[in-house]
């Protein structure tokens, strides 16, 4: 980082980081420079405040510095959900008090109905670091019977079988589909749903995946075993044991037995691959012969092809990899996501040399760039299939946006409860604020989830179910405070009192779509 650092001074060069930064920097260094620009700004308007981070409210106080400066700032703390950015949702506390200024509520709302308003009130109310409790009042009608729909369900398919027949009807009842949200907390939970909607023709969807390849443990283990054959064709020290490569749950393999040929090779001063590949045991002598293979078709093989060995999706020679058949195994949305991000990177590599011929050491090369400058293999994915198209995001994406119909879901504790980061920090000095983010909070939680449902012009529909994806049993979303009553789950925050339970058994069948067909380029 020296290195990078020194070019970027030496050829006067500045990258996103530095920019804020080096202007705080020269406005406290440079009085004259600083008088110029504060003659020159005399009327400030910041809006959305409230996603405003230390470096950037330096600036403005750096410009301001002089007596009754003209400006201000709008902003809703209710939203303030950019923690992890370095936002502070004291955001409009601490300018009110810096600046002594006059606090204006604005409590005309253009966009949601009064119930949506209300129903929204009652969460964000449970914040215990608000600026103001602002009671806003809707300029649209509120209709009848309630558009606030609770749902529960068993389990995870029949949620998201339920949300995909709910959008189904209203796209033929003529609803546009660009008036259509799902929101969930995090990418990860609207992932299993989409074959269900993509099960339905009528049904368009847009959505984007933003992850690190790196993290991914399949993905991982495609890298690892690419590096480890380049390592061994190059003549290079592997940088990743035989014994971990051989470790890997799809080759299925006794690692007793492999240990102890391992020590074997050891103790007789003999190449490891020799005493495996004259091993008794097949799966061991099979997969030792594998990777000698592989390490032989890197050097002439396009990457493509290559990468088509080591998965599985050709054999070599007698052997197939059993890294697809074993991933394939665990379920569709297992498989959804490894072709996404097998996808996603040939995607990178693409976007990385242009449309050079790739070989084994290209992938290599980019990963060691990336591991050199200390970056995660960020990848986003976006997927659209028409200009009009249900919206599937994230409460961070959603927000700032507006749809007729909004569905928020798996409403459980473990995705949208009780932040786990620590609510009871010792206090620190306010230019270190923004380095506290461990965690997100209770605050912060909740005013996602508020952003979330005000995302609703008319209709909300929120779910959750008892036993999700993984198997798990996730407790009900606290902050709806509902509770069981005989053979009812009473929501007190809805108007009509009532959760409505799909506790019957269901299957939501539908045709198993080939995910490659239109996830793959």
């Amino acid at each position: 980082m020296e290195t990078y650092d020194k070019y970027l001074e030496e050829n006067g060069l500045y990258d996103f980081d530095d920019m804020i930064e080096e202007a705080v920097r020269i406005l406290k260094k440079d009085a004259g420079f600083k008088a110029t620009l504060s003659e020159r700004y005399q009327y400030i308007l910041l809006d959305e405040f409230q996603d405003t981070n230390p470096s950037q409210f330096m600036i403005i106080k750096e410009l301001t510095d002089y007596e009754k400066p003209m400006i201000m700032a709008v902003g809703d703390d209710d939203q303030a959900i950019y923690e992890f950015q370095g936002a502070l949702s004291t955001n409009l506390a601490d300018f009110q008090k810096y600046y002594n200024a006059n606090v204006i509520p604005l409590t005309e709302n253009y966009r949601s109905t009064q119930e949506i308003l209300d129903f929204s009130r009652n969460i964000i109310n449970q914040a215990d670091d608000r600026f103001a409790d602002k009671v806003l009042t809707a300029h649209r009608e509120t209709p009848s019977p309630s558009h606030i729909y609770r749902h529960e369900f068993l389990s995870s398919d029949m949620e998201y079988g339920f949300i995909a027949e709910e959008i189904s009807k209203l796209i033929k009842a003529g609803v546009s589909q660009s008036e259509i949200a799902i929101i969930s907390y995090k990418t990860k939970y609207f992932m299993p749903l989409l074959p269900f909607l993509k099960a339905h023709p009528e049904i368009k969807i847009s959505y984007e995946k933003r992850n690190n390849l790196f993290e991914d443990e399949k993905i991982h283990e495609i890298i690892t075993l690419g590096k480890f054959v380049f390592e061994l064709a190059n003549d290079k020290r592997p940088s990743v044991s035989i014994l971990e490569i051989l470790s890997y749950p799809f080759f299925d393999l006794s690692m007793v037995e492999v240990i102890k040929l391992i020590s074997q090779a050891k103790n007789d001063k003999k190449a490891v691959f020799d005493v495996m590949s004259n091993s008794e045991n097949e799966k061991i002598k099979n997969v030792t012969n594998f990777l000698a293979n592989l390490v032989a078709k890197s050097f002439t093989e396009p990457l493509e092809i290559f990468l088509d060995y080591l998965i599985g999706a050709c054999p070599l020679g007698d052997f197939c990899s059993p890294f697809l058949k074993y991933y394939a195994s665990d379920g569709e949305f297992a498989s959804f996501s490894l072709y996404e991000n097998l996808a996603s990177l040939r995607g990178k590599l693409r976007q990385h040399f242009g449309d050079k011929s790739l070989k084994l050491v290209d992938l290599v090369s980019m990963i060691e760039d990336y591991e050199a400058a200390e970056m995660s293999l960020n990848t986003t994915s976006p997927y659209k299939d028409a200009d009009e198209a249900v919206s599937i995001l994230t409460a961070h994406k959603a927000k700032g946006l507006e749809f007729s119909y909004v569905f928020i879901i798996s409403a459980d504790h473990v995705a949208w409860g009780k932040g786990k980061g620590n609510n009871n920090l010792l206090a620190l000095p306010k230019n270190l604020m923004q380095i506290r983010h461990t965690g997100t909070t209770d605050g912060e939680k909740l005013r996602i989830l508020y952003v979330a449902l005000t995302r609703a012009k008319d209709t909300i529909y929120i779910t959750n179910s008892l036993k999700d994806f993984n198997g798990k049993s996730p407790n009900r979303l606290e902050y709806l405070e509902e509770y069981t009553d005989k053979d009812e789950v009473i929501s007190p925050f809805l108007p009509d009192k009532k959760v409505k339970l799909h506790y019957e058994p269901s299957a939501y069948d539908f045709a198993e779509n080939n995910l490659k067909n239109w996830l793959l380029p």
